[in-house]
């Protein structure tokens, strides 16, 4: 009979019953959702410049922009992995693209701004959460 190089997991003082999620799921979740709807928002505003009449700039500007809904997308199901890391990614995105903005065009500051500070709250609920899970499997030994 070989031995078994195969280590039992290591005995915790707190039972597997104890061990839930359930507080910060309901934040992680409503900003993996939040991503979704800046996804689409962004694709939406692609249609702001239809048509494109053959200009470079407008069809650049399309590309530009569909490239970013793609980013919110693939970070909406990163999330679904690496919570913290996802919804971090996205705050300083939405945050950068934010200012890039308002320095491009200072009144778009103004415009929908329930909307950008809306997105922003639920944004830092969900980070905040996500690196409370984070920092719970870590200690426990679970891996995500």
């Amino acid at each position: 009979m070989e031995p078994t190089t195969e280590q039992p997991d290591e005995p915790t003082i707190f039972p597997e019953e104890e061990f839930s999620m359930e507080g910060y799921d309901k934040h992680i979740r409503n900003a993996r959702i939040i991503l979704y709807v800046l996804a689409g928002l962004t694709f939406l505003s692609i249609y702001s410049l239809v048509p494109f009449d053959e200009n470079p700039i407008k069809i650049f500007i399309a590309i530009f922009i569909a490239v970013f809904g793609g980013i919110f997308i693939a970070l909406a199901l990163w999330s679904k992995k690496k919570p913290y890391n996802a919804i971090l990614t996205a705050l300083i995105l939405f945050v950068s693209m934010e200012v890039l903005a308002a320095v491009a065009q200072p009144s778009s500051l103004w415009q929908g701004w329930l909307l950008k500070v809306a997105v922003i709250v639920l944004l830092a609920l969900g980070l905040r959460n996500a690196k409370e899970s984070q920092d719970m499997m870590e200690t426990f030994g679970k891996k995500k």
